[in-house]
């Protein structure tokens, strides 16, 4: 359907960020997004998962799906649509999370995010154990549970009495700050670079990135229909997709976007926690004075 109705690397771009194949995404297009630390826009996660579970409950609710059973049929068509991609770390951690908060928002029950995150990371290694070694596995668990962990400290601290701000501004923020300061040293030290703009990249580049994964969706629901109605859905992706391009081309352009190092101890994972948690105790004493 994409190479039928896109050019060769507009088609290979949304495969890779629709149904997982990033096999074919040129060497010059990766290394931009590695650049402003939006690799993760190519492998398939938690993020392209929470925007289809979105775009599937939102559909329902259009449909007047009583708001509760949305919950649970928006996490069905979430597990059917990942039959249809391959079954990747970050996926398999994302479905399990989304339908047990799915299901306790059904049950109207309060969900540990900790104790999910847990859960399904055990799940996980019992269906592939050997994922315990993978980066992919790891990046995907430190990420998540850095949000976890730090978010609400470093939200309720940088919140401001302005509503709309915090919650389009400093949330999304702070959402990409806790994720990347804790895959920071493992990025470092197995991949050898370091990307200075990753949480202003992922705040301008994100919003374009789910309007260009909806509207490929719109663009699959309605590709039965008549002519001028895929035109115009395809004109809303190339917009989108141009968009996304070129300002993550603009951010990777800046001379110290990245930095690429030719060594890192492995003391640095011993070191790294310290630091971090000597900072949130002494925040928090100051806090307490």
């Amino acid at each position: 359907m994409f190479d039928r109705n896109f050019n060769r690397n507009d088609s290979r771009f949304l495969k890779a960020i629709i149904l997982g194949d990033r096999t074919k995404i040129s060497r010059t297009l990766k290394e931009r997004f590695k650049r402003t630390g939006t690799i993760h826009f190519f492998a398939i996660s938690g993020l392209h998962m929470g925007i289809i579970w979105l775009f599937f409950f939102i559909l329902l609710r259009i449909l007047r799906v009583p708001y509760k059973l949305s919950y649970i049929l928006s996490s069905s068509l979430l597990l059917i649509y990942t039959t249809a991609i391959p079954l990747r770390p970050s996926v398999l951690r994302a479905n399990i999370m989304i339908f047990v908060f799915s299901l306790m928002a059904f049950l109207e029950r309060e969900s540990l995010s900790l104790n999910t995150l847990g859960m399904a990371g055990f799940i996980s290694l019992i269906v592939h154990p050997l994922w315990l070694f993978d980066h992919g596995f790891i990046l995907s668990y430190l990420a998540t549970g850095g949000i976890l962990l730090f978010y609400p400290p470093l939200f309720n601290f940088f919140k401001t009495k302005f509503v709309n701000f915090n919650k389009y501004i400093i949330s999304p923020m702070i959402v990409s700050f806790s994720a990347q300061i804790s895959v920071f040293p493992y990025i470092l030290y197995h991949f050898k670079y370091l990307s200075l703009i990753s949480i202003i990249s992922n705040l301008i580049l994100t919003p374009f990135l789910t309007l260009t994964i909806i509207s490929s969706f719109i663009f699959v629901l309605f590709y039965p229909f008549p002519f001028f109605i895929k035109e115009g859905i395809k004109g809303f992706i190339f917009l989108s997709k141009d968009i996304l391009f070129y300002l993550n081309t603009a951010l990777s352009s800046f001379k110290f976007s990245c930095v690429y190092v030719k060594k890192v101890s492995s003391l640095i994972f011993f070191i790294y926690p310290l630091v971090i948690f000597s900072g949130f105790l002494l925040n928090s004493k100051a806090r307490d004075v």
